[in-house]
């Protein structure tokens, strides 16, 4: 897969989000129309920015992996075990950026991505 393919699909995988929130996964598996919902949606996003749907399976991995070092670098108490089976946290750490930082990095990277001559 092309690198800009594929960063534009890492960068863009939870798109759905602007438009539904974010739900947990174990909420989301018991909706099932939510999840069509979603997937309507990213099938949009991904028409737009030239993506493959589904999604590649190394945007699915990069996803849990990040997902795992959220859980271990900031959510400090966890009564319910839970980490999705045959994925290693992403190597690194998370430092929390404000919303502030997180748009305007978003934002910079997106357009590096999508608009030509950037």
């Amino acid at each position: 897969m092309a690198y800009g393919v594929l960063s534009r699909a890492l960068t863009l995988h939870n798109g759905a989000e602007a438009y539904l929130g974010d739900l947990p996964e174990p909420i989301k598996r018991v909706m099932p129309a939510f999840i069509d919902v979603e997937d309507r949606i990213l099938r949009v996003i991904g028409e737009k920015f030239g993506l493959c749907w589904p999604m590649p399976p190394e945007v699915k991995r990069a996803d849990k992996e990040i997902l795992l070092a959220e859980k271990r670098d900031l959510i400090t108490e966890c009564r319910v075990p839970w980490a999705p089976s045959g994925f290693t946290a992403a190597k690194g750490r998370i430092t929390p950026w404000t919303p502030e930082r997180a748009e305007r990095v978003f934002l910079t990277h997106f357009r590096l991505l999508t608009e030509p001559g950037v």
